[in-house]
């Protein structure tokens, strides 16, 4: 996902952003399926291995950085970590 980092600053500010959970669509504009990322340590250090959760339908499961990477995303949640 090349729209996709753990930071985000944006340009000539002070804050600083951390990607908290990921939506992906599959399907097309009449039908489809949304599944969850989200990051379930969210207060790791960046030293730490992140772990996410990805959640569909019918189950929670434990999911891994690289597999959010590798997603196609509909909408991306970040928060606010720094000032």
């Amino acid at each position: 996902m090349k729209y996709v980092s753990m930071t985000f600053r944006p340009k000539d500010a002070k804050y600083i952003y951390r990607l908290a959970a990921v939506i992906e669509h599959t399907g097309d504009l009449n039908s489809g399926h949304y599944i969850s990322y989200v990051r379930a340590n969210r207060i790791a250090s960046e030293e730490k291995e992140i772990s996410w959760a990805r959640a569909n339908d019918n189950e929670v499961q434990e999911s891994c950085q690289e597999s959010v990477f590798k997603c196609q995303p509909y909408i991306l949640f970040y928060e606010l970590v720094e000032e």
